[in-house]
């Protein structure tokens, strides 16, 4: 049979160093780590606000594991730009 492309590709993507598998990593305060929910799916389906229910309905019909790891990747790109800006926009003012 051989290996199927939608299980190996996800798990031969480079990682983001941002992305810690340990939940709470850095200062004594930590939040609850959930005890059912996969990390991936955690940090996928989260956000400021709450739970994203549409990424999370998404993730259980249409989007497969090679997706999920694409959600994550644009989320945290996309938060290193606004992070990058912030800091850019700082280093501007001063």
């Amino acid at each position: 049979m051989g290996r199927s492309c939608k299980f190996h590709r996800p798990l031969t993507r480079a990682e983001l160093p941002s992305w810690p598998r340990a939940m709470g990593v850095g200062g004594r305060h930590k939040g609850i780590t959930p005890p059912n929910v996969p990390w991936e799916i955690f940090v996928a389906c989260t956000a400021s606000e709450g739970v994203d229910m549409a990424t999370y309905l998404a993730l259980h019909t249409s989007v497969d594991l090679d997706g999920l790891y694409d959600i994550l990747e644009m989320s945290d790109a996309a938060s290193s730009w606004k992070s990058a800006a912030t800091m850019n926009a700082r280093e501007g003012t001063g």
